[in-house]
């Protein structure tokens, strides 16, 4: 059976760095273990009609492109031989500004935060539109290392929104040194939150106008308990009592994080239903596994708890 071709067009490098989130940690390898020809055309390389002749003659089924900052008018012209399709992950936010500009170009929208009634109201139909979940990515995500527990409290990420005030508030009012990791390899920060007991997510947006799903919701828990502002549908991925810490305000994610401390039981607990819970569901492949059977009529739905026994058994934690 020949099997179909996608494109991703995406950013691979960033500020001269060999890596960049989107390529190497949400993405990259899934496809492929679900059955596709995948190609990766680096974003940075981009060129408007290099692009067009090189995909026409490759012929692609799917071209995917995560957004970035430019509308690209040209793309109404792929779809004369093949399905385009945007991933979009600040469209909560961006919607007005950005987003909504790219429906008459494509042909559908693949979101994160998955608000379809936005979209709706400006003519896309309900057809071409996606949700999706963040989610853990095996093929680069897993780590080697032992989980030491040596970091007290961690924050990996930048320090944009509110996180750096929010941040100095865990240190005035709890007296932790939390380990920061920003603007470093991933490498770095599954060593970070490997060793780390807890690991902070905060959820507001950049524009500090409301909160949004992050990207290491879906990675966290793998590596250490997770400790969580709430943003909506966080409750689509853990069991906010049983597999999470959720906290509404510094002083609470403090009591909890000081009464889990105190009682190794009921933190080995959670944290193992935690991890148990990506493994289970909130992979990278559980989500694709989940759009590809929208978008694609051939595609035909995996077991994806023996896709991962099969590939990642040595870290599988099912």
């Amino acid at each position: 059976m020949i099997k179909k071709k996608i494109v991703w067009l995406l950013q691979e490098k960033r500020d001269n760095r060999n890596e960049y989130s989107s390529a190497i940690t949400w993405w990259y390898g899934i496809l492929e273990n679900l059955g596709y020809e995948v190609i990766y055309s680096p974003y940075e390389e981009y060129n408007s009609d290099e692009f067009y002749y090189s995909i026409k003659e490759y012929n692609p089924d799917f071209v995917f492109h995560v957004c970035y900052d430019l509308i690209h008018t040209e793309f109404i012209k792929l779809r004369d031989f093949t399905k385009v399709y945007v991933v979009q992950s600040d469209d909560d936010y961006r919607y007005d500004v950005f987003a909504k500009f790219w429906i008459p170009l494509v042909d559908g929208i693949i979101s994160y935060p998955g608000n379809y009634t936005q979209y709706e109201k400006d003519g896309l139909g309900e057809n071409q539109f996606v949700k999706i979940n963040w989610g853990f990515n095996p093929n680069t995500m897993t780590y080697s290392g032992k989980n030491t527990t040596d970091i007290f409290l961690s924050h990996c990420g930048g320090l944009h929104a509110d996180r750096e005030d929010k941040i100095q508030q865990f240190q005035l009012k709890g007296n932790y040194n939390v380990q920061l990791a920003n603007n470093c390899y991933y490498e770095e920060i599954k060593r970070v939150w490997s060793d780390s007991k807890f690991s902070l997510t905060f959820t507001q947006n950049a524009m500090k106008t409301g909160q949004q799903v992050k990207g290491r919701v879906a990675e966290i828990p793998n590596f250490s308990l997770m400790v969580s502002e709430y943003f909506p549908g966080l409750e689509n991925y853990y069991d906010l009592e049983k597999e999470i810490v959720l906290f509404n305000s510094i002083e609470e994610a403090i009591d909890k994080i000081e009464y889990l401390n105190k009682n190794e039981k009921e933190y080995k607990k959670i944290f193992e239903s935690g991890k148990k819970r990506v493994w289970n569901t909130n992979t990278h492949y559980h989500s694709w596994n989940n759009v590809l059977k929208q978008i694609d009529e051939d595609y035909i739905p995996i077991d994806v708890t023996k896709l991962l026994k099969d590939l990642h058994g040595e870290y599988f934690y099912g």
